[in-house]
């Protein structure tokens, strides 16, 4: 914290800017398994090739033995119309995407960011225009059904909007409406829900545009692991194993 807090901002003025390289160079600093990696910008990046965007899933990679889940927090996208880059790597990584009007709304987040962007297990994710989750449409109108088993002691459900004002409503099993661990956004909403009821949860999302939204779990009875395959040399004096990303059947390892 002290160290963050002696960091000061510098030159400036130029739009957009070099977000993929400070990313890549703070996974290039050997972090810690599953550390979360947390991007603050104002406007996009002009460095968002599809080279950086590949190496920095790469490295992020849960299989490769990192582990790393990337969260953004933009507050403008410098005359730029898209995200996309930001919200790739934010999907593809378990990580959340906030877009929010001003530095003013990011205090909001304080606590939430504090318990809920790391350590937790992705269970669902979808939105408008996506494949993925169970969705019920109607004019304006989007629901998503969120199940929940006995083993979660504490579900965040986060939602991202294109506009201002949307209706965002979630509902436990027994039909209530979930007020409390609500935090409202301008273009979204998060809930965070300690001991979430087993069952069947409701989101509700309207007046929203384009939108997405993300389910994250955490629990210490679940028990996780990675697993990786290695193959040991049989020439040569160097009996080092071998990391294999791609196994063939048949093949001794």
């Amino acid at each position: 914290m002290n160290a963050i807090q002696g960091l000061r901002a510098h030159a400036g003025g130029d739009c957009p800017e070099l977000t993929f390289k400070g990313i890549l160079d703070a996974m290039a600093a050997s972090p810690n398994y599953g550390s979360p990696l947390y991007v603050f910008t104002d406007a996009k990046a002009k460095d968002a090739t599809e080279e950086n965007i590949e190496e920095a899933l790469s490295f992020a990679d849960h299989e490769m033995g990192v582990g790393i889940t990337i969260n953004f927090f933009t507050t403008g996208l410098c005359g730029r119309s898209s995200y996309e880059p930001f919200e790739k790597l934010a999907r593809e990584t378990c990580g959340q995407m906030f877009k929010l009007p001003n530095s003013g709304e990011l205090r909001k987040l304080t606590g939430f960011t504090a318990g809920a962007l790391a350590g937790a297990t992705c269970l669902a994710s979808g939105g408008s225009g996506m494949a993925s989750g169970k969705k019920k449409r109607s004019v304006g109108v989007s629901s998503y059904t969120i199940p929940v088993d006995d083993s979660t002691e504490k579900l965040i459900v986060s939602v991202t909007t294109e506009r201002m004002g949307p209706s965002i409503t979630l509902k436990d099993p027994r039909g209530s409406f979930v007020t409390s661990g609500k935090i409202y956004l301008s273009r979204g909403a998060i809930y965070e829900i300690d001991h979430p009821q087993p069952g069947t949860w409701k989101l509700t999302v309207s007046r929203a545009g384009k939108h997405s939204y993300q389910v994250k779990g955490s629990s210490k009875t679940n028990v996780d692991f990675e697993y990786f395959f290695v193959m040991i040399p049989t020439r040569g004096r160097s009996k080092t194993p071998i990391p294999i990303s791609h196994p063939l059947l048949g093949e001794c390892l």
